[in-house]
């Protein structure tokens, strides 16, 4: 068996990300079909919709693990990341500094 083939040396950063957020979504959906209002039995179907994004991320995940290997693909998906949380970060603080009165 070669190192590569082993399971854990083949897990992405959006593959961790992605099934994650499948979890999530699919028990809070299951406990929103199963209260009484339509409202709830609404917003659990639009959950439901919001899996086919994430499982379409994870396939190309797949396909870009399969083609530069998970070194490459680790590293591009954390600099995404990270410059997520920076744009973020950046805009609460420009947000709490121009929004005072």
């Amino acid at each position: 068996m070669s190192g590569g083939s082993r399971f854990g040396t083949k897990i992405s950063l959006f593959l961790v990300l992605g099934i994650g957020w499948m979890v999530f979504v699919l028990y809070h959906s299951a406990e929103l079909l199963l209260s009484g209002s339509e409202k709830s039995k609404l917003t659990a179907l639009y959950g439901l919709w919001l899996l086919v994004p994430v499982m379409l991320i994870i396939v190309v995940d797949r396909f870009a693990v399969r083609k530069f290997g998970i070194i490459k693909v680790n590293k591009i998906e954390f600099l995404f990341w990270s410059l997520r949380l920076l744009l973020g970060c950046l805009i609460c603080i420009f947000d709490s500094i121009f929004s005072r009165k």
